[in-house]
């Protein structure tokens, strides 16, 4: 799975998810339908980009993604789905090995100057 791709898919499910809850728990307040109804949808959308983000980060079109648009039976459809790019680079694997030779070359010259 495509690492930019997948962190994107997860921001906007998770802002989907506040958003849905949001609108629920306005709806149940009392407050003026209009607001809640523009959660729910605002959070229908979130949940469309996340799909399509989440379809091309596992290898298909992002079109195929706004299955995500259905909250919940949408969203377990989307996780069904196999991964096509099992074997692609992940590029904070990279900036990780890159800081971790960072870290291992302060180390080594906080030990030189301790002597």
């Amino acid at each position: 799975m495509i690492a930019e791709y997948r962190i994107k898919a997860s921001v906007a499910f998770g802002g989907g998810i506040i958003m849905w809850v949001a609108g629920q728990g306005l709806a149940k307040a009392g407050i003026p339908k209009p607001l809640g109804i523009t959660a729910d949808i605002a959070s229908i959308l979130t949940f469309a980009y996340g799909g399509t983000m989440y379809m091309r980060a596992k290898g298909y079109s992002p079109i195929l993604g706004l299955i995500g648009a259905l909250p919940l039976i949408g969203l377990v459809l989307l996780f069904l789905i196999p991964d096509r790019n099992q074997n692609a680079p992940d590029v904070f694997d990279d900036r990780k090995k890159q800081l971790e030779r960072e870290h291992a070359e302060r180390t080594h010259q906080a030990k030189l100057k301790q002597k």
